[in-house]
């Protein structure tokens, strides 16, 4: 057997996507605020890049500005919190004798809340009069708590590492320290000993906080108020009660006040108006500054008064100005067209509501796009409509199942049916799922139970045991 080496040539094609290309793609699906930072990025290193300021103020949804021809209302505010997932606002805790707390109502007040918990105990340790050893341990004690605030190692371990430098005695009087500072609750292992901290001792109905908090915090959850009253001896009625006050006076754990997210100011790409009977769709980028070439350096370029390298350089700049110039221009030509093509299928959802099933290759389809350029055109984009403000991927949604027949039913109108019923329900009765089914086949929908369930569960709608009203 002989191995030999030789050299031949063989014709391939491979595709390749020019620098440019990515360029278009990329600035196709960048968010407003993103693409507004690229074109400066842009204008601070390219010298033959003009910007001119933006065409109106800065228009934001979710940072008190108003938008253009309509006021912030409440539904936006829904949609906001829907979409962009935002955190639940944390509301400051009482103190048991019903007075807010001096601290909590500085930190609302303040323009900016403290760094960390870990900074904001610290600092109440650092003038607090303790022993050195005490002291000590305690600061150790604070880089162990969790993001809630819970400490969820017990102390004897935490303790094993330093055991040369601290006593056991020091280490639990850390430890009974720590779980006196504020917010009330830090320290705890866990949720429920959390809540106990924050039972006032003198409250007439301290007994029952307590057992529901220490013993039924699951029944709670579940509403299981009968078992609740049956092991607590009393009637449901006073469970009601003891709950109502329950809800007024227990916080959230004690890291979550403490928690930053970062909220984008979301922007509408796209304004959807009504004029004369008829639906008008337009760009909303007056926030955008306007990309142009300088005169000087274009004219430069063609009197031939550079060489050699210089010359190239400032070549490639201004292709790089123009590509950039262009790209802008086709994603706004891209996103105007499929906004129009979303419009156009989803007029029922303007009119009164109801979303149409609809697909990405649909309205690739009718615009001879490419399904993922249409992606690509939607994603972290926005419309503005009569009825809110939406992400464009809101009105992408596929047939319900068992409402494919007609065409006519997509999945969010069967979830806004669903609601519909749960809302209209007797709460001393809750309709099960199964009973969500019949209901929604004497409208003409055949869902199945499990369908139903995964509905409920994405509106956050609670199983029909926990909606009771008792």
């Amino acid at each position: 057997m002989r191995l030999d080496l030789s050299l031949s040539q063989r014709p391939e094609m491979q595709l390749r996507l020019s620098p440019q290309l990515i360029q278009r793609i990329e600035i196709l699906q960048l968010p407003a605020h993103e693409l507004i930072e690229l074109i400066q990025q842009e204008c601070a290193e390219n010298e033959t890049i003009e910007v001119e300021p933006a065409r109106s103020e800065e228009t934001a949804v979710g940072n008190g500005k108003e938008l253009p021809g309509q006021e912030v209302s409440e539904q936006v505010a829904e949609n906001l919190e829907k979409y962009s997932g935002t955190q639940e606002m944390m509301r400051p805790r009482a103190r048991a004798d019903g007075e807010r707390d001096a601290k909590m109502e500085a930190m609302a007040n303040a323009p900016s809340g403290p760094g960390t918990l870990q900074d904001h105990l610290l600092d109440q340790i650092s003038f607090a009069n303790l022993p050195a050893g005490v002291r000590g341990f305690a600061e150790i004690l604070v880089q162990h708590l969790d993001e809630n605030g819970f400490l969820r190692e017990p102390v004897e371990e935490l303790l094993i590492p330093h055991d040369e430098t601290f006593t056991v005695d020091e280490a639990k009087k850390a430890l009974r320290f720590l779980k006196t500072l504020d917010p009330i609750g830090v320290g705890a292992k866990d949720i429920r000993e959390c809540f106990l901290m924050q039972l006032d001792e003198g409250h007439p109905r301290f007994p029952l906080h307590r057992k529901i908090v220490a013993d039924h915090l699951e029944d709670w959850q579940e509403n299981r108020l009968p078992k609740i009253a049956r092991e607590a001896e009393v009637d449901v009625e006073a469970v009601k009660v003891a709950m109502d006050d329950l809800r007024s006076i227990l916080s959230p754990p004690p890291g979550r006040l403490f928690r930053r997210d970062v909220v984008v100011p979301v922007r509408p790409d796209v304004v959807v108006e009504k004029v004369e009977d008829q639906w008008e769709v337009r760009l909303e980028d007056d926030y955008y500054p306007t990309v142009s070439i300088s005169p000087a350096y274009v004219s430069l370029s063609r009197e031939g008064g550079l060489k050699g390298k210089a010359r190239r350089e400032l070549k490639g700049k201004l292709d790089r100005a123009r590509f950039l110039i262009e790209a802008i221009e086709q994603r706004k030509n891209t996103l105007l067209r499929v906004a129009v093509e979303i419009v156009e299928h989803q007029r029922e959802f303007l009119e009164h509501g109801g979303l149409r099933p609809l697909k990405m290759r649909d309205v690739a389809d009718q615009l001879g796009l490419h399904v993922s350029t249409v992606s690509r055109a939607i994603s972290d984009k926005w419309m503005q409509t009569p009825r809110g403000v939406f992400p464009l991927k809101h009105f992408f949604t596929g047939a319900a199942p068992g409402g494919e027949a007609s065409g006519l039913e997509s999945r969010d109108s069967v979830r806004q049916k669903v609601k519909e019923i749960i809302d209209a329900e007797d709460k001393a009765k809750p309709l099960s799922d199964e009973d969500i089914v019949r209901e929604l086949k004497t409208l003409g929908l055949d869902i199945a139970r499990r369908t139903v369930t995964k509905y409920r569960k994405m509106m956050n709608i609670p199983s029909s045991r926990q909606r009771r009203e008792y």
